[in-house]
């Protein structure tokens, strides 16, 4: 056998090699990627959010195609608070899903807990046009009075509370208890336009007005029962007779 020849052999020999050796590290990452969806399925029958994350990182990282292990890591991210990570998903699901209206709100949510103000309310607006719900203006509203841009606030929360649509959208609030209830937006805005009454320009009578509008929409908003309690409260020690 000459040199030509051994060195064909030589080769043919390491391109099988090669292959075999390709084949082996496909079948085990199909069978780590099998183990890693077993997990996953798992560890959400068992609310087990720490270990699902586990599962869907290992997912993504088999499985580099864009899908719904990503929508599902924005959203455990979300609600973990790693505002970072969720950002970094959302957007990578965005880049495949332009339109996801859920996936939008996401990332619209985690730029303002990272801060990021202006993107965020681009995010809301966005949502706003294509979907006509108030709750996505109270956002901005909320934005916009953390910046302490009252003129903006005070827009974005009259809109809410003139506007005659008939919306059915809900925020997410919580009370001093710490208990989180899903809040007609309206009701929502009505309370915040009350507490800035009393707050900014100590109007009592207009804020307990405010709280009770709130309490006509939503009879159950256990942080508007508080606030006019407390005001009605104050008002009634105010109106009491000095010695």
């Amino acid at each position: 056998m000459n040199f030509s020849t051994k060195k064909a052999f030589l080769f043919l020999g390491f391109g099988i090699l090669m292959s075999f050796m390709m084949v082996s590290c496909l079948e085990g990452d199909k069978e780590r990627l099998k183990h890693a969806n077993a997990l996953y399925q798992q560890s959400q029958e068992n609310k087990d959010y720490i270990t699902s994350l586990v599962a869907l990182n290992e997912i993504v990282l088999l499985d580099t195609q864009v899908g719904a292990y990503h929508d599902s890591l924005a959203r455990i991210y979300l609600a973990q608070g790693n505002y970072d990570a969720a950002l970094k998903f959302g957007q990578q699901v965005l880049k495949q899903q332009p339109d996801y209206q859920k996936m939008i709100e996401l990332v619209g949510l985690s730029h303002e807990a990272l801060g990021n103000m202006e993107e965020a309310i681009q995010k809301f607006a966005s949502l706003f046009l294509r979907t006509g719900q108030l709750k996505y203006q109270y956002e901005i509203g909320k934005i916009e009075l953390g910046r302490q841009n009252y003129v903006a606030a005070d827009s974005v929360l009259n809109f809410i509370t003139n506007d005659t649509s008939g919306d059915k959208s809900t925020v997410d609030m919580q009370s001093a208890s710490g208990k989180v209830s899903k809040i007609a937006t309206t009701a929502a805005a009505n309370y915040l336009q009350g507490v800035l009454l009393v707050e900014r320009e100590q109007k009592f009578k207009l804020g307990a007005k405010k709280m009770r509008a709130a309490l006509a929409i939503e009879p159950n908003f256990e942080l508007a029962i508080q606030y006019l309690q407390e005001l009605e409260r104050y008002q009634q020690m105010m109106a009491y007779p000095r010695r």
